[in-house]
This record gives structure tokens, sequence and C-alpha cells, in this order.
């Protein structure tokens, strides 16, 4: 049946919640649902913000660079990190105005930035750090490199981020100078800018201007590749155990939470196909088990850490 411009029309002003056209659009939700489920492409292990959700993942022309799909009716944001094909990508932009479901482009992640934000905290954010090479719009996504180039980093936009200012200085990798002395390749902000990449509601793409700088001994710590660094005070730190609480076994068909003694933890676990993991903004953290009995007598181990400890529980799948 051709689809008429009053149907079209419907779509974009909206009718009644009994409509002919909500009803069509819901059916042609579950219908996509289903083709993007059987696709080769789809991913149900993927995660967005550490929280499983099944994504198809689509390769484009340029190796960094993918489309990304979430199933109808589920979240996608630029800003939102994603980790799938054993790799973090950070969305860059997505297309809101689909009725039927979000559709973006993510950049593949290529450094772990770690800074402190004026205390001896170690926070840790995957992200992009931008060359020209990804931002370019020439064939291949060549760029000519020139000396004190602007550089430009993407990260999600979180409570640690916001808190990053100008003059702020990262640290790469570990280089040499020409002594042939271990120094670290040091990049310093020069702008910031919360908003101009960030379309749409909920949207949270942070982009900050960085330029080359220099490496200061003293000041820049080696081993730990952050820059003014803060070391801890007062007693000697010891590096004790996160303690987590949680039942160490969950039935098929039910679901388990679990929770950690610190601020902010980062949740790990090698769960088999079956098991999924939810991770709260309270920090607290939700297993659940399909109804599958040959999940039972499963076991794996749940992790979890805050940048300086870390802990662990092994978990069992029980009938």
């Amino acid at each position: 049946m051709a689809l008429s411009y009053e149907y079209f029309q419907a779509i974009n002003n909206g009718v009644g919640s009994n409509s002919l056209v909500e009803i069509d659009i819901a059916e042609s939700k579950r219908r996509l649902r289903q083709q993007l489920q059987g696709s080769n492409h789809y991913d149900p292990e993927a995660t967005r913000n550490g929280v499983t959700q099944g994504l198809v993942v689509t390769a484009s022309d340029s190796m960094h660079k993918y489309r990304v799909e979430a199933l109808p009716d589920e979240e996608l944001y630029a800003g939102d990190l994603i980790y799938t094909h054993d790799h973090y990508w950070i969305v860059i932009e997505t297309r809101v105005a689909s009725p039927y479901q979000t559709i973006g482009i993510m950049w593949l992640c290529n450094h772990l930035f770690r800074w402190q934000n004026g205390t001896s905290k170690i926070i840790e954010r995957w992200g992009v750090l931008d060359s020209g090479v990804y931002s370019s719009t020439k064939d291949g996504d060549k760029t000519v490199e020139t000396a004190d180039k602007q550089y430009k980093i993407y990260l999600p936009r979180d409570n640690d981020t916001i808190k990053l200012y100008v003059d702020k200085r990262f640290a790469t990798e570990v280089i040499y100078d020409q002594s042939l002395k271990e120094i670290l390749n040091v990049y310093a902000i020069t702008g910031v800018d919360p908003t101009s990449r960030s379309y749409g509601n909920n949207s949270h793409l942070l982009v900050l201007n960085a330029r080359s700088d220099d490496y200061v001994a003293g000041r820049d710590n080696l081993t730990e590749r952050i820059c003014d660094y803060i070391a801890p005070t007062g007693a000697p730190y010891i590096d004790e155990p996160l303690i987590i609480t949680g039942s160490t076994k969950i039935p098929i068909g039910s679901s388990r939470m679990y929770a950690v003694d610190c601020e902010d933890p980062v949740w790990f676990c090698d769960y088999p196909s079956g098991v999924h993991m939810y991770q709260f903004e309270d920090g607290s953290m939700m297993l659940k088990i399909d109804y599958n009995e040959e999940l039972v007598g499963e076991s794996f181990m749940v992790e979890a850490t805050d940048g300086m400890s870390d802990g662990s529980l092994i978990v069992e799948v029980i009938d």
C-alpha cells in the first residue's frame, strides 16, 4: 500500500493514542526490532555507559568510524560510551527525528585519559584525541601533520569531566627527549565546548580544544601518566580491597543487586551469554539471569574498582 501525504503528516503532527497511524508505527517497530535482532551486525552483549544494551554496529568507509543503531524505543545519545567488538567507542552524533529508532555515528576511542580533579583520586575516561584524522572530510581521512597544531578531545560529559578547565594538562604516553630521558607527551586544554556537538535532548558530548605542552619533571608523574600529580596525603596509602555486598548464588530466571563500599565504582563482569549486567547512577549494579537450565552450574567473577582499589566476588548460577 502506498504511503500518503496524510500518513507522514500524521506522524509529524501526532494523532490520538488509538489512531491507526500509531498502531501502524507500533507494528513497524515490532517488525524492525525482530529484523535488527536477527542481523549479523547485532551485538546483544554490547554495553552503553556500562549497561548491557543490544546494538546494531556496522562498519563505514573509515576504519575508526562505525554506524550504531538502537532498537526501537531504546535510547542512544551523543556522548554515550559504547563497548563492542572488544573496544570502546564514543557516540559523536545521532539522528533523533525518526519515529522508529535512533541511529548514530560513533568513533573508536584511542586513549584512556587519566587525571585528578584537585584531590589524589585518579579519574579515568575513554575518549578520542583527534589530530584531525577523525574530523577530516578528505578522502581517506588523511591530514598533514604540523608543529604546534590544535587537537580536539572528545569525552562523555559527566560529573567529573565537567570540572576540566582551560590550561588543565593531560598526558598520553611516555616518550624520550633529546637526552634519551623518559618524559610524558603532554597536551593542555585551550578551550572547553560542552554544547556545539550535543544535538538533541540528553546529549552529553564534551569537546575540548588542546595543544601540545611541555613535560614538567617533579610535577608530572611518569608512572601514573598524570600531569600535576597530587600524591595521597596523611597516613601511607594501603591498597585495601573493596568489599562487594550481594548474593554469591543467583537462581535462573531471577536477578540480584550488588553494592560496593566506594563512590563512583566501575563494574566488570566476565559473565557468560544469558547473564546481563546493569549499572545504576547510585553506584549499585544488578545481575539478571535468563531462565535457561543450561546456565545452572555456571560461575563467573564480578569485579569493581574506584581507580585505586579493587574488589571481586565469585557468583554461581543455581536452579
